[in-house]
């Protein structure tokens, strides 16, 4: 990943790794222009990395993309992951339906 633009930065471990509070829409621009950011990403959700901004994403968004590639179809956790299909809109139906009975 030597292309990365964040490599050139001065103060890239707190543009990166911000505090907590702090904003990440600086380091997000970044990513946005950067070459390698897929790869960057793919790194981050391999490893899996706990902290920063990695190809674009914070932590948080990180653990919501794996949480969503893991999730079976067919299961309210992957409707709410914005499948559609038959198997998982029964599923959120049982369980609203389940919701309602208790």
């Amino acid at each position: 990943m030597d292309q990365a633009l964040c490599k050139g930065i001065d103060g890239a471990a707190e543009l990166f790794f911000p505090t907590q509070g702090e904003s990440t829409l600086d380091a997000v621009e970044v990513c946005e222009r950067c070459p390698v950011r897929e790869d960057c990403l793919a790194y981050a959700l391999a490893a899996p990395e706990k902290f920063g901004v990695w190809g674009g994403l914070s932590e948080r968004q990180r653990q919501r993309m794996r949480h969503r590639a893991a999730a079976v179809c067919g299961s309210r956790s992957k409707y709410q992951a914005g499948c559609r299909c038959s198997a998982c809109c029964d599923a959120n139906n049982r369980y609203v339906a389940r919701r309602r009975a208790s």
